[in-house]
């Protein structure tokens, strides 16, 4: 910045901003995580710079704008305070330029910019994996898989679903399935994988997927068809758990809760078991717990064994006028030979109310759309079996009836995958044929139902 100012009027400068030229930028602009002219994988680019001296002046900030000119001087853009900066994601190309603008703490822009590039950003030649699922979570151990392709993977751990991804060892696994056992218990992880091609290029990063352990040693199991639940403040939720003990035991079984919150009262009908038994488990809610998801677990214990089984409930206060429905998918991740059990209840409780549950493929335009009832605890459920592969999104939506205020659920996600596939054959048509032997027709069914499949006979 050139000031053109008085004589010995700094001063006087500094309180009234008289006659400014402001031409500083700043120094020694330079990124850290891409080189210029270089093809990068990496869609955000980092950047780092140092501050000008302004005559003795402060910087206020600074203007960052991201384009694909090499002089431009920016009007608009990010505002920043800091000397460092991350790009947003940048489309493939090789003439991505940065350009950065100084104001000082007079509120003067600077006439000109600092410029950095070009950047080449490289979209990578290798897809990203499909089908990541997880196949198991208990005794500390969580185990994936995923469709398997001519790749080696890596595998990243998370500890939120848009947290940060640490890659896991080992990596650049052969093989398409992952055992973690740095399993926390009573922790939930989530999980991305990557592709790596024979040119050592990296995939992005797949959809997440999470798991939290149930831990158990020993032959106690435990099971809840709803895992999910909505109730008011003020209500009682009542979840239902199968404990399944093998058979009579020598000593008994103990249940507790944890990780709920202060303001709830838990009791368990019965408490004290030692064969197999359906426990409710009741927690009463006060008036007073705000709305808040809870991640809680039930745990059997006995003298020789410990089984944890993981729950879920959704605290809500809606107005009064108002009735809210909510929806989940059990299990959501099935093969496509399997069923989706989608299911939710209605708050304030509304008994024998029309339900409709509206599901949708990624590729279809239309959402199928079921009807279904409420039945007297006020909850409804469907049993789905998907037509195809992929990931299908659905929601449940309430009767626009004269004593309800027509309420729609949060979106739920669920995904199907491929497994194994199945073929049956049978001989449906015999002909003798003279000295050439016998004619046989065959017909059979794959399923589940792929197309244009290459099906092989042996004799």
């Amino acid at each position: 910045m050139l000031k053109i100012v008085p004589e010995n009027a700094s001063e006087l400068y500094a309180s009234q901003g008289l006659f400014c030229i402001t031409d500083f930028v700043p120094k020694n602009l330079e990124s850290q995580s891409h080189q210029i002219g270089i093809c990068n994988t990496d869609m955000t680019i980092e950047i780092s710079w140092e501050s000008p001296n302004v005559w003795g002046k402060n910087i206020e900030a600074y203007r960052v704008l991201w384009d694909h000119s090499s002089n431009t001087v920016p009007e608009n853009g990010d505002i920043i305070v800091g000397n460092i900066h991350s790009s947003p994601n940048l489309s493939e190309g090789n003439q991505h330029y940065v350009h950065i603008r100084v104001k000082d703490d007079q509120g003067h822009w600077g006439n000109n910019a600092a410029h950095l590039g070009p950047f080449c950003i490289k979209y990578p030649d290798v897809e990203s994996p499909k089908g990541l699922q997880v196949t198991s979570a208990q005794n500390n151990t969580i185990e994936l898989e995923w469709y398997h392709m001519d790749a080696v993977f890596n595998v990243y751990r998370s500890y939120s679903a848009d947290g940060f991804y640490i890659k896991c060892d080992p990596s650049e696994l052969t093989d398409s399935k992952f055992t973690d056992t740095r399993i926390i218990e009573n922790k939930r992880y989530w999980y991305k994988i990557s592709a790596i091609n024979n040119q050592g290029e990296e995939s992005f990063l797949s959809d997440p997927v999470s798991a939290m352990c149930n831990i158990s040693t020993g032959d106690i199991k435990l099971k809840c068809d709803d895992p999910h639940q909505m109730q008011i403040a003020g209500s009682t939720a009542i979840f239902k758990i199968l404990v399944n003990t093998g058979g009579s035991l020598d000593d008994q079984i103990t249940m507790v809760a944890d990780g709920l919150g202060e303001n709830m009262t838990i009791s368990f009908t019965p408490k004290i078991l030692s064969q197999t038994t359906i426990v409710s488990l009741f927690i009463d809610i006060s008036d007073q717990q705000p709305a808040e998801h809870y991640d809680f677990n039930v745990t059997a214990i006995s003298d020789n064994d410990t089984s944890r089984l993981p729950l879920f409930l959704d605290i809500t206060n809606p107005p009064s006028e108002n009735t809210v429905i909510s929806a989940y998918a059990n299990p959501d991740s099935v093969q496509l030979s399997e069923t989706v059990h989608i299911y939710g209840n209605i708050r304030p409780p509304q008994k024998n109310v029309s339900v409709w549950v509206y599901i949708k493929h990624e590729s279809d335009e239309n959402p199928f759309i079921y009807q279904t009832t409420s039945n007297e605890d006020a909850n409804f459920n469907i049993q789905y079996l998907p037509s195809k592969t992929g990931k299908y999104m659905a929601y449940a939506s309430l009767d626009n009836h004269q004593t309800l205020n027509a309420s729609q659920s949060l979106e739920i996600q669920f995904t199907v995958l491929r497994g194994s596939a199945r073929l049956s054959c049978m001989v449906s048509k015999e002909k003798e044929l003279t000295n050439q032997g016998l004619q046989v027709s065959l017909t059979g069914k794959l399923y589940p139902a792929f197309k244009d499949q290459v099906i092989g006979l042996e004799k």
